[in-house]
């Protein structure tokens, strides 16, 4: 077996891990534990199951000690994970009341999050088809297999419709969604010469109103940030028509 590490230092440095893989740094946050597992696996060989408490004990015990180094990296890392515990149990629900209002808002997802993390949105591709909005996947359950997510700082609500036409086909698309698309954005797409493009709110700044952005999507490469609202001469707004 071959692991990818740091070069190993017994009194490593607060960049230990971060300039070896400064990517991967800010997804394995507590670099004090990593370093005790390198250490563990510097024995050279284990078995398991007999020693998988020794490997637990040895980088999750309390006797596991950190190197001064990585200090300031471990305490930053376990005040985020206690800081997470705080909102799990916050968010927690109680068997003896179950879903009960009172205390946690159990109706609205965004006050109620089931994971720890940015917040995205549920975003659902269309197209418009004569004058109406199709679901981008065709078939049986189309709207479920066109949904993708995306961080909600880049797409949090669907945005108006260019005229009244187009607005009453949203409306009328937005009502037949599931929940009547409370719970996620719709984004139409329309052929342009850089492709299918929509355009969708993304959250609010303070003090500031929604940005409306652009986007761009391909069967192949996904969803692409186009950065600004094109100009409307830009969009056919229905390629079938």
């Amino acid at each position: 077996m071959c692991v990818l590490t740091p070069p190993w230092a017994d009194e490593p440095d607060a960049r230990w891990f971060k300039g070896a893989f400064p990517k991967a740094a800010a997804v394995y946050a507590h670099h004090g534990q990593l370093w005790l597992t390198a250490r563990a696996l510097r024995a050279g060989a284990f078995t398991m199951p007999d020693d998988a408490r020794q490997l637990i004990e040895s980088v999750f015990g309390s006797d596991a000690d950190i190197p001064p180094g990585l200090d300031a990296n471990a305490m930053a890392a376990e005040g985020q994970g206690f800081a997470a515990l705080a909102q799990a149990q916050m968010n927690t629900l109680t068997l003896a009341t179950g879903y009960a209002r009172g205390g946690v808002d159990w109706w609205s997802e965004a006050k109620t999050p089931s994971r720890l993390g940015e917040a995205s949105s549920t975003v659902t591709l269309a197209r418009w088809a004569h004058g109406q909005l199709r679901p981008w996947v065709s078939g049986k359950n189309g709207w479920a297999y066109s949904s993708l997510r995306v961080a909600e700082r880049l797409i949090a609500a669907t945005a108006p419709a260019v005229d009244a036409q187009q607005q009453a086909a949203l409306d009328a698309t937005l009502a037949d969604l599931p929940a009547q698309g409370r719970w996620s954005v719709l984004l139409p797409l329309s052929e342009t010469p850089q492709g299918w493009v929509g355009t969708a709110l993304a959250a609010s700044r303070p003090g500031q109103p929604p940005r409306r952005l652009a986007w761009c999507y391909d069967p192949h490469k996904g969803l692409r940030l186009l950065g600004t609202e094109l100009p409307q001469n830009h969009i056919k707004e229905d390629p079938e028509a």
